[in-house]
């Protein structure tokens, strides 16, 4: 955010219930009875909030007069929800690292992969807490971040961190939720449905496999409604390559660059809090030039 703020983009952080410096339910509530849709419902509130706030400012308006929305981790799967039932719109989506619109099961396989006492961990020492697999300061290290990011860090990160979070979250996006069409026909700007999905190369939650498989579903799925005319073809064509030679570096996952409109980019070296690592300022550039293609379409 401080690197956007310092270059003249209104940005805001939506703290949703039970994160941030948002309202704590009870352990119970927050763990047992608060539902994913709830929690899209909060993010959705704040993007309101956020259009409202900005109805003369002219800098909103690039983009069809709503916010850009960027969701990391699960929270990019709470965005792509509330866009999927209208809770909300917004004129462009960004995806960081995010869970993948076909769902999270891929997600936890590779937790379970390079964490083989998660399972173990939590129904054994911790008792179904939410916070096992992140209940050291090494777990979270090595889910979130590259190899060479300060451990002390870690574990000023750690103090921001929510002490439980909801099992109904993670349960509720575990197979595929959304369709693709839907959060598409709900962004509105630069001719409508754009996506930046950045991926991290060393994210061992949400890996490059996963990332590139979103990022061709969603290519496909704005192509077909180009083709249907829901999306015009017209003098908006922003597509190209951000690799020399324009070659498919099957190692991570896809094209690097706009295909049919959506994008896809992988930050070298960065862990999966790519927003936080070592890597962030790049991740942030990365953002940048993403948005700049838009302002030229």
């Amino acid at each position: 955010m401080e690197y956007f703020s310092k270059r003249g983009y209104p940005c805001y952080a939506l703290s949703i219930r039970g994160h941030g410096y948002s309202w704590g339910p009870s352990y119970y509530k927050m763990v047992f009875q608060t539902t994913a849709p709830m929690l899209a419902h909060d993010v959705a509130a704040g993007v309101r909030h956020v259009t409202d706030s900005h109805k003369k400012d002219l800098v909103k308006r690039r983009g069809g007069g709503l916010p850009v929305l960027l969701g990391h981790s699960n929270g990019g799967g709470l965005s792509q929800m509330l866009l999927d039932r209208g809770y909300a719109k917004a004129s462009a989506l960004v995806i960081l690292a995010g869970t993948p619109n076909f769902g999270g099961w891929g997600v936890y396989k590779n937790w379970g992969t390079f964490d083989p006492w998660f399972v173990p961990r939590m129904y054994f020492r911790d008792l179904f807490h939410p916070r096992s697999p992140l209940s050291k300061t090494s777990l979270v290290h090595r889910a979130f971040f590259c190899d060479e990011f300060p451990r002390e860090e870690v574990k000023e990160f750690e103090k921001k961190m929510s002490p439980y979070l909801s099992y109904w979250w993670p349960i509720q996006i575990m197979g595929r939720f959304v369709k693709t069409e839907n959060v598409l026909s709900n962004l509105t700007g630069w001719g409508g449905g754009r996506v930046f999905i950045l991926a991290a190369e060393r994210d061992r939650l949400m890996s490059l496999e996963l990332m590139g498989r979103m990022a061709d579903e969603y290519r496909k799925q704005r192509a077909s409604m180009v083709r249907s005319k829901v999306f015009t073809n017209d003098d908006r064509n922003i597509d190209q390559n951000w690799i020399s030679g324009g070659s498919e570096r099957a190692i991570f996952g896809g094209l690097e660059g706009v295909r049919d409109g959506i994008a896809y980019r992988v930050v070298e070296g960065a862990g999966h809090h790519l927003q936080n690592d070592l890597q962030k300022n790049i991740s942030a550039k990365y953002l940048e030039q993403w948005l700049e293609i838009l302002d030229k379409a």
